[in-house]
């Protein structure tokens, strides 16, 4: 004969409800830990910079100002002030490419993160060197995108078709006054 015990032997209701009690208190935790976790945002900027998360105002820093603020926060504001950086120094703005320029103004407007994850500002020199080579990039960019659609062949013939079109409906006009 076999030895089974009936559901309320075993107290398996208690036993659900405290499996998901603990998942109610990890995902508590969770949400408790992505709201208190915090770093210090500077802005590298020589003009007052708003942080904001969900289209709210979260805090203003002045130039060369830092605060700490929730990382997600500070993450997602810091990479609207590096592009707003690169704009400034007359780059064209590519937020989809992870380069060493990107990296060194993340370093400097998040420090705390830049030194967990080792990663450090470029020198001046290191800068500029980036900032040329980017510029180069883009450059070559242009040139070919601009010789893909190099259609002055195509204009000419447009401008001939559009001078003959007017000729005929000049032409047109004179023969219906008669």
């Amino acid at each position: 004969m076999e030895n089974t015990l009936s559901p309320q032997e075993l107290n398996l209701e208690e036993v659900e409800q405290d499996i998901q009690q603990e998942e109610i208190n990890r995902q508590k935790n969770r949400e408790v830990e992505a709201t208190t976790k915090t770093t210090r945002f500077v802005n590298i900027d020589d003009e007052e910079f708003v942080l904001r998360a969900d289209g709210q105002i979260v805090r203003k820093l002045k130039a060369g100002e830092e605060g700490v603020v929730p990382l997600w926060v500070a993450t997602t504001n810091a990479k609207h002030l590096v592009d707003r950086v690169l704009k400034k120094k007359s780059l064209a703005v590519d937020t989809n490419r992870d380069t060493p320029i990107r990296r060194s103004i993340f370093a400097k407007i998040l420090p705390d993160l830049a030194s967990e994850r080792k990663i450090q500002p470029l020198t001046p020199e290191e800068e500029m060197k980036s900032l040329r080579e980017e510029v180069k990039r883009n450059q070559q960019f242009m040139d070919t995108e601009f010789a893909k659609r190099d259609n002055t062949k195509e204009v000419d013939d447009l401008k001939k078709q559009v001078s003959e079109l007017k000729k005929l409906v000049t032409k047109g006009q004179k023969t219906t006054k008669q």
